[in-house]
């Protein structure tokens, strides 16, 4: 081999080099490290009483969207103040803070945030 081929070898190996450190490297930064199980299991009758009880008991969201993803509960919350005014959203990192923001601002068909809403934002 001459030495130009070899240069020409070893920026290659460089290049490839670097391209997958940088693949491996950049990660998904997760929002919360809920391990949302991605499967609906409940008895399809999930209770909004209990949901007010997780809110209320100062749960925080992803327990919160666990519980809204194996329907054990239901969520409606109807107000940008009530929402602020709940602990999972005061105990809820600053990502998960402004994604319920959003959520809330756009209405996605209602007004207020639903179970799903919690899901995607710890989710995210």
């Amino acid at each position: 081999m001459s030495r130009q081929t070899n240069g020409i070898a070893a920026v290659l190996s460089v290049l490839a080099a670097t391209s997958l450190i940088s693949i491996l490297s950049t990660t998904h930064v997760a929002v919360a490290d809920c391990n949302m199980p991605g499967t609906s299991h409940g008895d399809n009758s999930p209770s909004e009483k209990k949901g007010w009880k997780m809110i209320n008991g100062g749960a925080s969201a992803c327990d919160i969207a666990k519980a809204c993803d194996a329907m054990k509960i239901d969520v409606y919350i109807k107000s940008e103040d009530r929402l602020h005014d709940t602990a999972f959203y005061q105990q809820a990192s600053s990502h998960v803070q402004e994604e319920l923001d959003e959520y809330m601002k756009d209405g996605n068909g209602h007004h207020g945030i639903v179970c799903y809403e919690i899901e995607e934002s710890v989710d995210g």
